[in-house]
């Protein structure tokens, strides 16, 4: 989880520099990590990101 989270801000970071902030690139991100890993459970990604739920007034 820790590694996880890790890799998530860590793209975000890179993508902010760009211009994009993506959940679908952070998604592939950690999948594409897992894949690398060559893990051998299912693995799915959720990726909740509440910093574009805010609501500015």
């Amino acid at each position: 989880m820790k590694k996880a989270t890790e890799l998530v801000l860590q793209t975000r970071e890179r993508d902010a520099k760009g211009g994009a902030k993506s959940a679908e690139k952070i998604a592939n991100s950690l999948l594409n990590e897992a894949r690398r890993q060559r893990t051998k459970d299912n693995t799915c990604v959720i990726f909740l990101d509440f910093d574009t739920c805010r609501v500015e007034s």
